[in-house]
């Protein structure tokens, strides 16, 4: 902020014309304001010193000088408001950090900021953050700036947080080995990612290992991507039961008359 203040011309039997006009900051504080109107110039010809002002306008007429008759001095105020700035990290998935990013320039130095958005959402701080931001964040966040003459600037940011697709893994575990091992993803997405045991990969939504051995049992974790770009991942364990091995006797050959006894071992039931 500024002032212009041109010397006046006197109208008195000891008047004399205005000196050249000077500039210089009008007051640090925008609090400092002092009614100023049409008043008095006692100069033989100077420029005076500048008096305080309030009226919070575009210019004023005010008194100020030395000695001599009266005259009239222009006092031209010019404000300068600070420019804000606002942008974020947006778009984001749910369960990410969402970074609020403030800015100023210009005016008079020493902003504050005043944050306001969806779901309540208000800071006072310049960058703020919303940890594990939910769907409820999306919209428009408002920022304020105050700069130190108490000036302010307004800017909007539109932010989006996209939701993560749904996912419920798991599979026909328990299985024999020799049986075939189904693993299902559940949801709805656009790609998939399977990974597991024994150098197990696969895209498909619902995998499948025909003739499944007990090395293919443990954790399989499948990363899901939805059409917005975020994704989910959980995982399910798989247990593959290895199978018996069965033997079976006799005490063939036998006289007829005699018992004939059968053997077996290796299972848990036997039929």
């Amino acid at each position: 902020m500024g002032y212009n203040m041109q010397g006046g011309n006197g109208n008195g039997p000891n008047s004399g014309k205005g000196g050249n006009g000077i500039t210089g900051d009008i007051c640090s504080d925008c609090s400092r304001r002092y009614n100023g109107n049409n008043g008095a110039v006692y100069g033989a010809g100077g420029g005076g010193s500048l008096i305080h002002l309030n009226n919070w306008a575009s210019s004023w007429q005010y008194a100020t000088g030395g000695n001599g008759a009266n005259g009239v001095v222009i006092i031209t105020y010019t404000s300068s408001s600070p420019t804000a700035s606002a942008s974020s990290n947006s778009p984001i998935c749910a369960g990410q950090t969402l970074t609020l990013t403030g800015g100023a320039t210009g005016g008079s130095p020493g902003y504050t900021y005043s944050w306001t958005g969806p779901n309540g959402f208000t800071s006072t701080l310049q960058n703020p953050t919303i940890p594990n931001a939910t769907t409820a964040a999306t919209g428009t966040y408002t920022l304020v700036v105050t700069d130190a003459a108490g000036c302010t600037d307004t800017k909007t940011v539109s932010v989006i947080v996209n939701s993560t697709p749904t996912i419920d893994p798991g599979s026909n575990s328990p299985i024999c080995a020799g049986q075939a091992l189904n693993l299902t993803a559940g949801g709805t997405a656009s790609t998939y990612s399977w990974t597991g045991p024994n150098g197990f990969t696969s895209s498909s939504q619902n995998p499948s290992i025909p003739s499944a051995v007990s090395a293919n049992g443990g954790t399989y974790t499948v990363t899901v991507t939805g059409a917005n770009g975020c994704s989910a991942t959980d995982n399910v364990s798989v247990t593959v039961n290895p199978s018996p091995t069965a033997t079976a006797g006799s005490n063939s050959p036998v006289c007829t008359g005699n018992p004939i006894n059968l053997t077996s071992s290796g299972g848990g039931t036997y039929s």
